[in-house]
């Protein structure tokens, strides 16, 4: 039985999320320059600095209104860049516990320490592009009320790539300060609406009204349609049109790297067209998950049975766009990949599943448990979601 490849199980680059990037498998989804459009989404921030006071503490208020911004302008971005700047930190001694735990919380901290276990398996360009630039970092939007926990919804790009990334940051008390809660890949092209002002603040904490598609419903049906082998009957999906009579030979798989490139994918459909859904559209992200699998199953053979679930784990937040656009929706979801060996052969394992698990061969199964962060944009009315960003890391392996 062959050897695991690098892109077996574990993608090639198997970057944290703390590290901001997804695995060189997903590359559709890695292009540098594409910033995320929010039309107009700093201009009422900044037209209504003056409204607040000076003195305000990015994370304590004196006692505002239902309807004013838990920040200021200057306090929400005095917090955001104080985080980033220890996040930049962190990641030149990623097993400094503390530091860890003063950035990220929650699922992205989990992914943190997968990346920290990680972190010797990586390429010097990847550990260079972990660190988010603090002065190329911009603030969506803030949550509204003097209550905690608070929010804040917020750009950056890696140190040295300058890929875009989407942070939501949480700060669960008064004087704890924020923590990523959740951090992933602007995908090419991608657009989301303005939010409302930072004077007044974004309803993070209730789900709107008249969204086309409930956020937990999405979650959930994205977790469906992305498992392999796909779920029977398989997902309403668009690609069904464009999808090949015969397969194309997995040597002519191709990666789209920009956002308007149309390529090849292994089963023959096009790059952008990969698991789909009613509540949903095609993405980049999923399709390079589905490729992926394939092409590890198609490499092993039939000796090895190849299966990845995913499975919903919470909404961490969902956040209203300003006139009437909809909602932006930050989800996280657990990926297992589970090969199975099913002759009297060996499985060798790659860095990455040594690392996490401490087999450097199995005899009868291998598992890979893998943290994904996505986000989506929700329209008002009707139609589908819009995947917008996403990333991944492992975080766990076994093996027997």
């Amino acid at each position: 039985m062959p050897a695991l490849r690098q892109s077996d199980f574990l993608p090639a680059r198997a970057v944290a999320v703390g590290a901001a990037a997804i695995a060189l498998t997903l590359g559709a989804c890695t292009t540098g320059g594409d910033q995320l459009t929010t039309s107009n989404s700093t201009t009422p921030s900044t037209t209504t600095t003056t409204a607040s006071t000076a003195t305000e503490s990015p994370t304590t208020s004196t006692s505002p209104s239902p309807t004013t911004g838990a920040e200021t302008l200057i306090g929400a971005e005095v917090s955001l860049r104080t985080l980033l700047y220890a996040q930049a930190a962190w990641t030149t001694q990623p097993d400094d516990a503390a530091l860890r735990q003063s950035v990220f919380a929650g699922d992205a901290l989990a992914a943190a320490e997968g990346y920290a276990k990680l972190v010797s398996t990586l390429s010097d360009s990847d550990r260079a592009d972990a660190a988010l630039d603090a002065e190329d970092s911009v603030v969506l939007a803030v949550s509204r009320g003097a209550d905690y926990p608070r929010t804040i919804v917020a750009t950056s790009t890696t140190a040295r790539s300058a890929d875009p990334v989407l942070l939501l940051l949480r700060a669960d008390q008064a004087g704890g300060g924020y923590r990523i809660i959740h951090q992933s890949q602007i995908l090419p092209g991608a657009s989301v609406g303005a939010f409302d002002p930072l004077e007044s603040g974004t309803p993070l904490d209730e789900t709107p009204n008249g969204l086309a598609v409930d956020p937990q419903s999405l979650l959930e049906a994205y977790a469906a349609a992305l498992a392999y082998p796909a779920p029977t009957p398989a997902p309403s999906a668009t690609a069904t049109a464009t999808t090949a009579a015969t397969p194309t030979p997995a040597a002519t798989t191709t990666t789209s790297t920009t956002g308007s490139a149309t390529t090849t994918s292994i089963d023959g459909t096009p790059a952008t067209a990969g698991p789909t859904g009613p509540l949903f559209g095609p993405d980049t992200f999923a399709n390079s998950l589905r490729n992926s699998v394939k092409e590890t199953a198609t490499s092993l053979g039939s000796a090895v049975t190849v299966t990845q679930q995913h499975t919903p784990l919470r909404v961490l937040a969902v956040a209203p766009m300003a006139g009437e656009r909809g909602a932006l929706a930050f989800g996280v979801l657990e990926r297992k990949d589970l090969l199975t060996e099913k002759t009297d052969g060996t499985l060798s394992t790659n860095q990455a599943v040594r690392v996490l698990s401490g087999k450097s061969s199995v005899q009868t199964k291998a598992e890979l448990t893998t943290l994904e962060f996505v986000a989506w944009t929700i329209p008002l009315g009707t139609g589908q979601a819009t995947t917008v960003a996403a990333a991944e890391q492992a975080v766990a392996a076994t093996g027997s």
